[in-house]
């Protein structure tokens, strides 16, 4: 069990931070009329309200509320899914974890990377930072770390009149992009089976 929480807290940060990255944009031309999101997500009027309203939804909301903050094609959202069912499978386990064996048993990540509360503050705070660049419909926000260093930029496109991050956008780049979320789909199952174990008779 250590071993897998060593992993699991790993790739938990992994996950939290994927937004990082950005591949080709192969999303297909916008809808004429779009769907309002569902639930009590009001429509994104900016693209810096897009993205807040896209990192709430990943700790806080449900997976169609989280989707409907996307623009592009079904693999990507597809892919954005996997991504929602990953942090919510471990932000569910780990919250488990620490009701039945206490926080000091959990393995901390980095500079907490694993805690929510602190990762979603940290991505928020991001977001009302970075460099907003608008042109016409489509719209990019580039966070600036570390003095001058650019990371690559979250697009968004305006669609159906509100703003929408686009799904390529979000995921892992490289040509390890589709085997790191097939290891988040993987980890995702089995979290779900360590899950149903916590708390049981020999399991530690």
């Amino acid at each position: 069990m250590k071993t897998f929480l060593a992993v699991l807290v790993s790739a938990m940060a992994l996950a939290m931070i994927v937004a990082g990255g950005c591949k080709k944009d192969e999303s297909p031309p916008p809808p004429k009329n779009a769907a309002p999101p569902p639930g009590n997500i009001s429509p994104a009027s900016d693209p810096r309200a897009a993205a807040r309203n896209m990192y709430s939804l990943l700790f806080e909301g449900t997976k169609a509320q989280f989707l409907s903050c996307f623009w592009g094609t079904e693999p990507d959202l597809k892919a954005v899914g996997t991504i929602f069912d990953f942090n919510r499978t471990s932000l569910n386990f780990r919250d488990a974890f620490i009701k039945a064996y206490g926080k000091t048993a959990w393995p901390s990540g980095k500079n907490g990377s694993d805690d929510p509360a602190r990762e979603q503050k940290a991505r928020l705070h991001e977001i009302d930072q970075s460099e907003l660049k608008i042109d016409g419909d489509q719209a990019t926000l580039t966070n600036i770390r570390h003095g001058s260093e650019k990371q690559n930029p979250l697009g968004l496109i305006k669609s159906g009149g509100s703003w929408k991050v686009k799904a390529s956008s979000l995921l892992p780049t490289g040509p390890n992009g589709d085997k790191a979320l097939a290891a988040m789909a993987r980890m995702a199952s089995l979290m779900s089976k360590y899950h149903r174990a916590i708390a049981k008779p020999g399991i530690k």
